[in-house]
């Protein structure tokens, strides 16, 4: 018995995997968790060779769709139906939704793998998760294939764009609009289209991921233990052996080897920026030169300026003296009075009078007498002050 079983796991290894499309669309989002609670309100399926279509409504059993996620794909809850458009939906309990969908795929007879756009982040937990809730065998399933880690690569190398959502990279690669967005079965026969549109480019190894693995993962989510990525073996790459860059024998082989081509450019760079260099030198001579004629120039100038100023002040100077020579002839005859006394201005002559006027001609001429200066009348004594009344409170 047990060399059947072998015998019939070769069979079945010999058989090449068939590839099968397929969309999700649920009640939303849960990256904290991969996806853990999110529940499933539409599945969606092509077949990759006879293009057979599978397409199942479920009721989430938690009977409730947030309006976020109806105002994507369009599914709401009345009365504990699924609408669409105003068109009420054939919809199964979630159980019965998923065993009829491993019915359709193990009617293949054949390996299957799940391939979907961006299901590695999305699509590919939710299932598993909803698999394992339900105590469902996933049969022939044996991998899933994320076909925009085939498109993603493409996009950036063809294009230089880094863009990569399923509508994007409908209108890029299949040069038309997307037929209906978010419906299940829509968005897996546009994953079917771009897959056969880069038949042509290599799939990485990252793109797949077992069902194996996914189950572990989503049992180890589900009692709260931590997640691994999966591991890819990288055949392509030589394995290289850490060399010690200090050994006296290996010193030659990490010396840098400079390229001719790049050498010569760079001796023309240096060439050229020392000719600019020497260009600039020579300019700031000549401007220093140019510079220092004008001081000189300016310098004469000013020496000639400075000439003019000193006459200008010489002749003032012998202007000054023999006008201050005629003043003093002038000021010392005008001193001199009739009476052998000194010249008196006029401010003093007046004071002079008005302290004659007043009888008081002993005060010498320095004194300072106030102008027509009057004695006062004595003040009138003031009149005594009336005491102040104060009103006597009643008792």
């Amino acid at each position: 018995s047990l060399l059947q079983e072998i015998k019939e796991e070769e069979m079945k290894s010999a058989v090449p995997s068939r590839l099968v499309y397929y969309d999700l669309e649920t009640t939303g989002l849960g990256f904290h968790n991969k996806h853990k609670d999110i529940e499933i309100v539409e599945i969606g399926a092509v077949d990759g060779e006879t293009k057979e279509t599978f397409r199942q409504y479920i009721l989430p059993p938690g009977g409730h769709i947030p309006r976020d996620a109806s105002n994507v794909h369009g599914i709401y809850l009345i009365d504990g139906a699924l609408f669409r458009d105003d068109k009420e939906l054939p919809a199964v309990d979630i159980k019965t939704g998923l065993q009829n969908f491993l019915d359709w795929l193990n009617s293949f007879n054949q390996p299957i793998t799940l391939a979907g756009y961006n299901s590695h982040n999305f699509d590919d937990w939710v299932i598993s998760h909803n698999f394992l809730r339900e105590g469902l065998y996933t049969g022939e399933v044996g991998q899933f294939l994320d076909v925009a880690k085939v498109v993603r690569p493409y996009l950036k190398a063809k294009l230089g764009v880094r863009k990569w959502s399923l509508t994007f990279a409908v209108k890029t690669c299949l040069e038309r609009d997307q037929d209906d967005a978010h419906s299940a079965v829509s968005d897996a026969v546009d994953t079917l289209d771009l897959m056969v549109k880069l038949a042509d480019e290599e799939v990485p190894d990252k793109a797949y991921r077992t069902i194996d693995y996914m189950q572990v993962m989503c049992d180890r989510i589900a009692r709260g233990l931590p997640i691994e990525e999966p591991k890819h073996n990288k055949e392509n790459k030589s394995k290289t052996t850490v060399v010690d860059k200090k050994q006296p024998l290996m010193e030659s082989f990490f010396k840098v080897i400079p390229n001719k081509n790049k050498v010569v450019k760079c001796e023309e760079n240096v060439t050229v920026v020392k000719q600019a260099v020497f260009e600039n030198i020579v300019n700031k001579e000549n401007v220093v030169t140019k510079i220092s004629a004008l001081a000189h120039v300016k310098e004469e100038k000013t020496d000639i300026i400075l000439d003019k100023e000193n006459l200008a002040v010489n002749k003032v100077k012998r202007v000054s003296k023999r006008k201050s020579v005629v003043l003093e002839e002038i000021s010392e005859n005008r001193n001199e009075l009739p009476n052998g006394g000194l010249y008196i201005t006029r401010s003093k002559r007046r004071r002079i009078e008005a302290v004659s006027a007043t009888e008081e001609s002993d005060q010498p001429l320095g004194m300072n007498t106030k102008r027509g200066s009057r004695e006062r009348a004595p003040r009138k004594p003031r009149a005594p002050r009336k005491p102040r009344k104060r009103n006597k409170v009643q008792d």
